[in-house]
This record gives C-alpha cells, structure tokens and sequence, in this order.
C-alpha cells in the first residue's frame, strides 16, 4: 500500500514537472515573440520567427486531450476569445481617446471593433475594410486550428481516412488561399496550415514522445533546424511566408522541439523554472499587453529618451520585457485579489 502511495506521488510529480517544462517553452515563446518585434540582426530575426508561433500552436495541440467539440469550442472561446475581445476593446477605446482629424469619435471606435471582427493579421488584398489587430490575431488564428483539428479527429473515428491526409490536404488549400487569393478573415488560410502544428502535438502526446531519449526529441530536430538556418530560411505565419513550402514547416517542427527540449533540461533549474514557467502560464496576458504597446505606446519619447545611455536592441529588449512583465504582475495580482474577494464569502460559511 506503502509502495502504491509512493508511486502515485511520482506520477504526480513527473506530470507536474512535464506541465511545467511546456509552460517555459511558452514563456520562451512569448518572449522570443517580444524580441522579434524590435529592430534586430537579421540573422537573429530569422531564428526566432522559425519557430515562435509554431511552437504555440504544438503545445496547443499537446493538451489536446479528447475530441469533444462542444467542450473544445467553450475552452476556446473562454480561454482564447474573450482575452481577444478585451485587447480589441481596450485598442478601441485607447485610438478613440487619442482622436484623429477628419474622424467622428463613433467612426473611430466602429472601426477598430470592424477590425475586430475581421480578425486580419495584414490589410488583406480583397478584403481592404478590415484593418490589422497586430499581433493577437494569432489568437483567432489559434482558435480556428485548435477547434478545426478537433472537428477533423471526431470526424476521422468514423472515417479514418480523414486523418492524416485531411489534414495534409487542408493544410495546402490553406497554403494556396494565402499565397494566390488573399489573407483571410481570422487567418482562415494560416490557421489550415497551422493543423500540421496542432496535429504533431497532439501526436506528441499521444505516443509519449517526450519519454524518449534527447536523441530523437534534441540531437536530430537540432540538426534538421541547424540545416535549414544554416540555408537563412524560416517560416513567417503573418506574411505567409513560407520558403522551400513543407521544408519551412519541418524546420518549424523541429526548431520548436528543440526549444522544448531546452525547456525541459532547463526544468532542473528551479529559478529558472519559476520564472519561465511563470511567463508561460501568463503569455496570453504579455501577449495582449505587447500588442498594445507596439500599437500606442512612444517608448522613445516616454522612456528611452530618458536613458542615460545608448540605446540598442538589447538594451530596448531589456528594457521593454521588464516594463511588460511588471505590468504582467500587477495584472495576475489583480486577479486573484479579484478571486480571493469572490471565495471569501463562501469560505466563512
């Protein structure tokens, strides 16, 4: 009996450790993301954008336990719609306030909610009325994926050839949508390529990968990744850039795995487990922040004008991260001040 306890708290232990290297490799992610949008080496550039929205899209997928529907579409509209109508709103009422000549205050916030509904990552050729909502449209891009992948996999118990050549097939109508009609709504297009990504997660789960040796999870993917950065491609999701086609999602794959795997020798460290698995478990809300300050905030005029040094893209890097994962702090504790005041009642009964 002893012994079964002692059993169950290694399992516990080991899935806790799991769930906590997943949450770095987001917080990597998420920072790599951060970092990718300031004025960088190309080469670096081009490093971080081979696998930063990849990697989302595979843990996505990872924590794909079951293929209910209904219950995926409420996760997601709980999880990833409602951060994105908040970010949407306050963008709407940031751009009102700020005001713009020739524009009423009501046109002004009609169309940033238009915006909003269009979800585009780009102004689209064919769909013009649609402004951009910077980065979060990875959100709806996201939702799109996770919900489709789910659709696909219910589906494919009854007809099994759905999956993987579904999938596959999916992925390349997405690939010729972007690439020869336009930018869709939501990133329809990119969200059909995004399918691969949440597929090999899920996959990932499913035949324990990650309980393999670093040889196949490290050593291999590093080399595939190496290879292909080695050749200065990589893939971008925003301007459906995808060089060599399917060699830009391997490389995506396997850039991605290699982060999780760094991710996961890093989980030995317990500091640095803290703080990325911190960042992880809060990237939707650095996210929304991010995409604000790129949007409205003038760092140069309010901040970096004010150094006492020359400024680089380090230093802004620096700089910039530490701003946003303060504010990112104030924000979490907010809410479980928020929580702790709901349960209160409850708890004295």
């Amino acid at each position: 009996m002893r012994e079964e306890k002692i059993n169950s708290s290694d399992n516990n232990s080991m899935s806790e450790s799991r769930i906590e290297y997943w949450d770095m490799a987001k917080g990597i992610a998420i920072m790599a993301m951060i970092l990718g949008h300031i004025q960088i080496p190309g080469y670096l550039r081009i490093i971080i954008f081979s696998f930063h929205m990849p990697l989302f899209m595979i843990v996505n997928g990872y924590f794909i336990k079951n293929y209910n529907v209904k219950r995926t579409l409420m996760r997601s509209m709980r999880t990833l719609l409602v951060p994105y109508a908040i970010v949407c709103l306050l963008s709407a009422g940031i751009y009102t306030y700020i005001g713009s000549e020739g524009i009423s205050t009501r046109e002004m916030f009609l169309q940033k909610i238009k915006a909003m509904v269009g979800g585009m990552s780009k102004i689209s050729t064919r769909f013009l009325t649609f402004d951009s909502v910077w980065v979060v449209w990875f959100v709806c891009c996201l939702f799109l994926a996770r919900n489709i992948y789910v659709m696909l996999m219910k589906l494919s118990e009854r007809y099994r050839i759905i999956c993987p050549w579904g999938i596959l097939s999916l992925a390349f109508l997405g690939y010729l949508m972007g690439k020869y009609y336009a930018f869709m709504p939501w990133s329809l297009d990119v969200a059909l390529i995004a399918l691969i990504f949440v597929g090999v997660g899920n996959w990932m789960r499913k035949v324990a990968f990650w309980e393999k040796s670093y040889c196949y999870t490290l050593v291999i993917p590093a080399v595939i990744w190496i290879y292909f950065l080695r050749m200065g491609i990589s893939i971008e999701l925003a301007t459906r850039s995808y060089p060599l086609g399917i060699f830009s999602v391997i490389e995506a794959i396997a850039g991605s795995m290699v982060i999780i795997s760094l991710a996961k020798l890093l989980n030995k460290s317990k500091i640095i487990t803290i703080i990325l698995s911190w960042i992880g478990r809060n990237s939707m809300i650095i996210l929304g922040i991010h995409c604000l300050e790129l949007m409205y905030f003038n760092w140069e005029k309010y901040i970096f004008g004010y150094m006492p040094f020359t400024m680089n893209w380090f230093r802004v890097f620096i700089i910039k991260s530490i701003c946003i994962l303060s504010l990112t702090g104030v924000i979490v504790l907010v809410k479980k001040m928020k929580n702790f005041c709901i349960t209160l009642p409850a708890d004295r009964n």
